[in-house]
């Protein structure tokens, strides 16, 4: 599972998507319920990407539960690679620019 104090620093590019929002550059987004997700992603054109349930998922807009693109994966950040789309026709291609993992402890833990 995805650490949800743990918060990353990443430039997050997509291309090759078959929706043309999908495509791009990815910054980070503060997340606000880490019940929900662990870690959000967004691009200008409307693009989302988040961890969820084993998966990092793409889609285009943070209120539709529709995802296009999945990876398998619990890797603190979304996976280099081809990430497949949800009707197993297609892929899109995900890069990581910038990568820098700083750990947030809870407010409930002591640091020693």
């Amino acid at each position: 599972m995805v650490d949800c104090h743990a918060l990353s620093c990443a430039e997050v590019t997509v291309c090759g998507a078959n929706v043309e929002a999908c495509d791009g550059v990815y910054h980070d987004k503060e997340f606000s319920d880490c019940s929900t997700y662990n870690h959000i992603y967004e691009n200008n054109s409307g693009g989302i990407i988040y961890f969820a349930d084993g998966q990092w998922r793409l889609k285009v807009q943070e209120s539709s539960s529709d995802r296009i693109y999945v990876i398998d994966s619990n890797a603190a950040v979304p996976p280099i690679g081809k990430w497949r789309n949800q009707d197993g026709i297609g892929y899109c291609k995900v890069e990581v620019a910038r990568l820098d993992i700083v750990m947030h402890h809870p407010p409930d833990v002591s640091v020693i």
